[in-house]
């Protein structure tokens, strides 16, 4: 049997409960989605809100990208390149 150890070595409340990938890909697409404002400066911003709405926002922003992918592969390899290149350029 392995041992796991106890999650109360984690700062962040979203790492806790699993939500630390899905955070850092939201604040990704947030701070490209607003060029004037730094990733820090959004992730903090994100922070700030309540656990109940970060979630919201958080599932908001995944539940965009899962909806472009379904629009562009609707359109074949071509389309799931293009969708491919705007979320590269968007993250970036």
């Amino acid at each position: 049997m392995a041992y796991n150890p106890p999650m109360s070595h984690r700062s962040d409340s979203s790492d806790s409960t699993g939500m630390g990938p899905l955070r850092r890909v939201a604040v990704g697409v947030l701070s490209g989605l607003q060029p004037r404002r730094e990733t820090a400066e959004v992730a903090a911003w994100l922070d700030d809100q309540t656990p109940g709405r970060r979630n919201a926002i958080v599932a908001g922003v995944l539940g965009g990208l899962l909806a472009g992918a379904l629009l562009f592969g609707a359109f074949g390899w071509i389309g799931m390149l293009v969708y491919l290149l705007i979320v590269i350029f968007l993250v970036n």
